[in-house]
């Protein structure tokens, strides 16, 4: 039997191993947040560029929104005044829209970098209004700045000088083969932290969001 499992660095296990669920949302939703949080060359404030992807299943005329908002550690906001942007909406040339979006680009003032050393993170929220100002949806979800440049032959993490210290990681527990559950990641996680290591490489396979979710947390590369 153990034919099936033989592999010179993973075990390969049939069936499904990660939760499978069916969610609902409105007619018009927020199907996709794509938010990338970079250090400034100053080395002290941010920039957040987003993009909010809207999802309908019936025509969008003007008028709706999305409202963005960041909260530091203590829940409070890191912006300046209230950022809002229009979905796109479709109006004549249908080959030169890119889709119903809403984009931003927004300075931050001090932030605090995430690096492995120091994982500070950002709660990121996006608010989805109709045309009358009702909130329709609100998502959130977890950012952290940091600058990443490769000069003189080193590696710079926010300006400093970064040695990776890295383990191979795969979905594998002793008892429930590769259904992982999030508390034997997070226990993984953390036993490469107490061994010093800086970094996980992610092999061959993409990994559940909870695992990366736990690195970014406890401040792993």
């Amino acid at each position: 039997d153990a034919s099936y499992l033989e592999d010179q660095d993973h075990w390969w296990m049939a069936g499904l191993h990660r939760d499978v669920f069916v969610y609902a949302t409105q007619a018009t939703y927020v199907a996709d947040v794509v938010a990338r949080a970079e250090l400034e060359a100053n080395l002290s404030s941010g920039r957040l560029r987003t993009k909010v992807n809207v999802g309908s299943d019936q025509p969008m005329g003007p008028g709706w929104t999305v409202e963005l908002t960041l909260l530091n550690a203590r829940g409070r906001s890191a912006l300046r005044g209230v950022h809002r942007a229009e979905v796109a909406h479709q109006v004549t040339n249908a080959y030169a829209f890119r889709g119903k979006q809403a984009l931003f680009d927004v300075k931050v003032p001090k932030v605090a970098p995430w690096s492995s050393e120091a994982p500070h993170r950002y709660t990121l929220v996006v608010k989805l209004c109709d045309p009358a100002g009702e909130p329709v949806e609100v998502v959130r979800c977890k950012v952290g700045f940091k600058r990443v440049e490769v000069r003189n032959n080193e590696l710079l993490i926010n300006g400093e000088p970064v040695l990776i210290n890295g383990v191979n990681g795969h979905d594998h527990d002793d008892e429930r083969g590769k259904a992982v559950t999030r508390a034997a990641m997070r226990e993984d996680v953390l036993m490469m932290k107490q061994w010093n290591f800086n970094a996980v490489r992610t092999a061959h396979y993409p990994n559940d969001s909870s695992f990366l979710d736990i690195c970014d947390e406890l401040g792993l590369y």
